[in-house]
């Protein structure tokens, strides 16, 4: 597989991991939570953590990914 090859799939992938965050942080906005909390044994307490633990891990997902590119796109073989 060659490195363009390699960075065109991390480039897919990217580009589905912003789409699914900009969903996630579009719905946080309308979640009641997202500006107080008001009540942690409600199941929109919980509907609301979940929701934020998924925006964490696509964040970091993204990260990840952006690293690695980075690393793919200065990678010189000796």
């Amino acid at each position: 597989m060659t490195k363009e090859t390699i960075l065109k799939q991390f480039r897919y992938q990217l580009a589905q991991r912003q789409e699914k965050l900009k969903k996630l942080e579009a719905t946080m906005t309308q979640h009641p939570y997202a500006k107080a909390i008001t009540n942690i044994t409600s199941p929109l307490y919980g509907d609301y953590i979940v929701l934020k633990g998924a925006i964490m891990r696509e964040r970091t997902y993204i990260d990840w990914l952006l690293e690695c590119m980075n690393e793919i796109e200065h990678f010189n073989k000796n």
